[in-house]
């Protein structure tokens, strides 16, 4: 049996969101976006189609760090992950929910729409406050791709470690100054972590290649591109340092990840 996914999608989904102020958004041959402005956030309720007959709702905001969260974490979130209204046709080994037939996706988007009224727009404000106040600024790229080697030469010297050839050192370097300010807050110890952002960038560039860019079309963010000689591999010391510190400096096979020898 054939028959159109969208137009369902948007007679369940579209119908119940857009008086909540959502528009759609966009659309790929998978599913539709709606999406709504609440100052500078943007919310965004996405419904696919995949892996052939599976559905899923996803919840999604521009706030800084905020993961998206698909339905089954919405429900296991509000402890309905056991409430059969909710539950009936989720495949729990994908934590999707499966339809064989018109009537079963029809189901499923209603489903979805009683998440998203009874549950989904409160998750959305829940996650369009950012995450942590460790939040770089495009004045914090712009010097460090301006200024990342002499800053780079000030930290080597700050952190004793201006002769230093082995990467896991100068990186328990940096983890040892993180640790030390990890408590304070982020306007106080940006210089710092600007400083530390060139050290760690440097380091990638000595030991697996790449270019310092500012990427404009990346909201002008300071990046590592061309890592091993690979156009598509790439890495933002700032990001990276910032969500270190924010995750409690715990994984320090993440901040390895970019460094091998060329």
């Amino acid at each position: 049996m054939t028959f159109s996914k969208k137009r369902l999608m948007r007679k369940i989904i579209g119908e119940t969101v857009l008086v909540h102020g959502f528009m759609e958004k966009s659309e790929d041959r998978l599913g539709i976006c709606y999406s709504r402005n609440k100052g500078k956030v943007n919310q965004c309720i996405y419904i696919d189609n995949i892996l052939g007959n599976y559905l899923r709702v996803i919840f999604h905001t521009n706030a800084y760090m905020q993961p998206d969260l698909a339905g089954y974490d919405v429900l296991c979130k509000k402890g309905e992950d056991k409430n059969t209204d909710f539950t009936n046709f989720l495949d729990m080994k994908v934590r999707l929910w499966k339809w064989e037939d018109k009537s079963q996706f029809i189901s499923i988007l209603n489903i979805f729409k009683e998440i998203i009224t009874k549950y989904g727009l409160d998750i959305l404000e829940e996650i369009s406050v950012d995450f942590t106040d460790i939040h770089p600024t495009e004045e914090s790229h712009k010097k460090l791709y301006e200024q990342h080697v002499e800053l780079n030469q000030f930290y080597r010297k700050e952190l004793k470690i201006e002769t230093e050839k082995d990467s896991v050192k100068v990186l328990e370097a940096i983890h040892r100054k993180l640790k030390e300010i990890e408590k304070e807050s982020f306007k106080d110890t940006e210089d710092i972590l600007i400083g530390l952002a060139a050290v760690y960038g440097e380091e990638i560039v000595l030991k697996s290649g790449g270019e310092w860019q500012l990427r404009k079309d990346i909201g002008n963010s300071c990046f590592i591109s061309n890592i091993y000689g690979n156009k598509y591999e790439m890495a933002e010391p700032m990001e990276i340092i910032c969500t270190y510190l924010t995750y409690g400096c715990t994984d320090m096979a993440g901040l390895l990840r970019y460094l091998k020898e060329k």
